[in-house]
């Protein structure tokens, strides 16, 4: 903004070449002062590239799973204490940590919130915001195992929470595991596998308004142990389709799905997006009740692990 209105003074007091002059001049001395500062330019629109986390002199912050916002989300199974409409965004950044060997390590921080913005009556109160902090590592072997190749092992430490108190709190410890790889006969799809394992909290809790014990022992049996997600790019375009369930013990009645399109806009610092949920678990407050959600918004950046 200084850089526009200091050229803006300078057009009013130059005219004609002089101004042309005096302005390539100070494009140039620009440019040397952002070289020396050493300016890193970061495309959120991209998936993650590892190889560019590699340097940890500077903090730098990347986007990490989806960054998006949806002003409207019409929720077809919804109780009668909300609105029907509400909003829906996420915010998600990662920290390159260190590498050890070949394997990056990370921090990373997804806080995803339900809104209910049209609710004047209730002062427009945040239903529920989840906060999910992890330790994670990322590897990219490139191993090539006939017509497939896989691009990416992930490994992560993870929290989850709603930060609010009893009887509404929410809140679970894993341990995931997932892989990512592609067919190199079909270059536009990709696909992804992720398992976890929940760390059970063993004291139960004595009454709903006791703080002590585990607020959600059957969490899992609604959103399951793992997802398959398949993934089409093509020229700017993402379609996403993702199952979660749990492999080992499938229960067609549990888990959820989601579909999502990531769409070129007219604005080259965000693309459409659209995304579509049935099942349980779109939020920890709603872990045991079953939505049918579809929303539209814009995206930022980023793409889920």
């Amino acid at each position: 903004m200084k850089k526009i209105l200091f050229f803006i003074f300078c057009a009013l007091l130059l005219k004609g070449d002089e101004f042309n002059d005096r302005l390539e001049l100070l494009q140039k001395e620009f440019a040397q002062i952002e070289k020396g500062l050493n300016f890193q330019e970061v495309n959120l629109t991209d998936n993650v590239n590892v190889s560019k986390y590699t340097n940890t002199k500077s903090l730098n912050l990347f986007a990490f799973k989806k960054n998006y916002m949806m002003p409207f989300v019409d929720d077809e199974i919804y109780h009668n204490d909300r609105r029907k409409i509400e909003s829906e965004f996420q915010v998600s950044i990662m920290v390159p940590l260190f590498k050890l060997l070949k394997a990056d390590f990370f921090f990373g921080y997804t806080m995803h919130a339900v809104w209910q913005v049209y609710d004047k009556t209730h002062s427009s109160p945040f239903r529920d915001t989840n906060h999910e902090p992890q330790f994670f590592m990322l590897w990219k072997p490139d191993y090539k195992y006939r017509d497939f190749v896989l691009d990416k092992i992930y490994l992560g430490l993870i929290h989850q929470s709603n930060g609010q108190d009893v009887p509404l709190s929410r809140s679970w410890n894993r341990a995931e595991t997932g892989i990512d790889f592609r067919n190199i006969n079909h270059k536009n799809f990709s696909y992804s596998i992720h398992f976890w394992k929940r760390f059970e909290e063993h004291q139960p809790k004595s009454t709903p308004e006791n703080p002590e014990g585990d607020d959600n022992p059957d969490l899992t049996d609604y959103i399951g142990t793992g997802y398959l997600r398949v993934a089409y790019k093509n020229r700017g375009y993402i379609f996403e389709i993702t199952h979660q369930n749990n492999p080992f013990h499938y229960n067609i009645n549990r888990g959820n799905t989601k579909v999502e399109a990531i769409i070129p806009s007219f604005n080259k610092h965000f693309k459409w997006f659209v995304k579509y949920f049935y099942g349980y678990g779109n939020t920890l407050i709603d872990y045991n009740v079953l939505t049918n959600r579809i929303g539209l918004g814009i995206y930022v950046g980023g793409l889920d692990f």
